[in-house]
């Protein structure tokens, strides 16, 4: 995917923000999944999956054709046809700002989706714990940090090609690690 200038947290943005599916081809003997989506930063991006070792894993993902983004626009605006209304926002204050000042649209749209069948019930709190439970997640926490202690890590894990979350608890992992071996724990 480098080679294209796709990060892997896209890919699995798109995969995740109800992309358009373009069916199943077989390559080698291998199911390949089509998926026409965008990012969390409204990127376009067509992105091949398999299902491998009881895993989804990309194959690759890119910037699709001008055809297969106005494909993509126009099923997204039949699927929903005020989906489209939503300006893209360049903080989240511009965003709450802009629900606030059209809640006619929000109201629509609750009336469209029980219309459908498709009002549900504590949607977030379900996915986030489907999700949670699928990945095996840790639970989260939180840490106050100094901010030189922040940057510091944030440079050491660029360095290493890590996100500085992942780095701290890579640090904290190998500090327990060590004082149990020093405590005679292990």
């Amino acid at each position: 995917m480098a080679r294209h200038s796709v990060l892997t947290e896209e890919a699995e943005q798109v995969i995740l923000n109800d992309p358009v599916d373009l069916g199943m081809e077989i390559v080698e003997g291998e199911e390949r999944y089509l998926n026409l989506g965008e990012t969390v930063q409204h990127r376009i991006l067509l992105v091949v999956t398999t299902w491998r070792e009881d895993r989804v894993r990309v194959v690759t993902a890119f910037e699709p054709i001008k055809r297969l983004v106005q494909f993509y626009y126009q099923e997204r605006e039949r699927r929903s046809p005020m989906a489209k209304k939503q300006p893209p926002f360049k903080t989240e204050a511009q965003e709450a700002e802009w629900w606030a000042k059209n809640q006619n649209l929000i109201a629509d749209r609750f009336q469209q989706a029980k219309a459908t069948g498709k009002l549900g019930k504590g949607t977030v709190a379900r996915v986030s714990g489907e999700r949670a439970s699928q990945a095996g997640a840790s639970p989260t926490i939180t840490i106050r940090l100094a901010a030189d202690d922040l940057t510091r890590a944030r440079t050491f894990a660029a360095e290493k090609g890590l996100r500085y979350q992942t780095y701290l608890k890579m640090l904290l992992h190998q500090a327990l690690n060590s004082e149990e071996k020093r405590a005679g724990r292990r």
